[in-house]
């Protein structure tokens, strides 16, 4: 099953969570600092492709799709970006990824998510305050 979104660049393919095959999956795209859509035409496991639904899920619930988006409870200190990584977690990640992030670029944000994500348990950096996530993207991503 795949879903049709528009985004600024017109149409952009995207699979529905039971659809974890194939090359019409397109992941996460970014264009002039938005997010726009689901680019990634490589990704071929189920693995892979719960991370980037998870993504999509965890963007749409901390952030809106507003790369810029600071905690609205507590302000910046608390989350930046697309998925509202905290200043402890950017220096985790930073450290991991041997590289300096912005956690405002959205790049960098994914970057720092996905790790975050690809750690046991990852989700665990979201669920306390955003609720829980869907069971079927958590099992495919953690369960071996």
């Amino acid at each position: 099953m795949l879903l049709l979104l528009y985004g600024m660049i017109g149409p952009t393919v995207i699979a529905a969570p039971n659809a974890y095959h194939g090359n019409n999956v397109r992941l996460l795209t970014i264009q002039n600092n938005s997010l726009v859509g689901i680019s990634n035409p490589n990704i071929a496991t189920a693995k892979n492709i719960a991370l980037e639904l998870l993504l999509q899920e965890i963007i749409r619930r901390e952030s809106g799709g507003n790369p810029e988006a600071c905690n609205v409870e507590f302000g910046c200190g608390s989350g930046r970006g697309l998925t509202q990584i905290i200043s402890s977690t950017e220096r985790m990640c930073e450290e991991a990824l041997g590289k300096e992030l912005d956690v405002f670029n959205p790049e960098d944000n994914l970057e720092c998510a996905r790790w975050l994500l690809s750690q046991p348990y990852g989700i665990k950096n979201w669920e306390p305050w955003s609720g829980p996530y869907p069971k079927h993207l958590i099992a495919a991503l953690y369960d071996n």
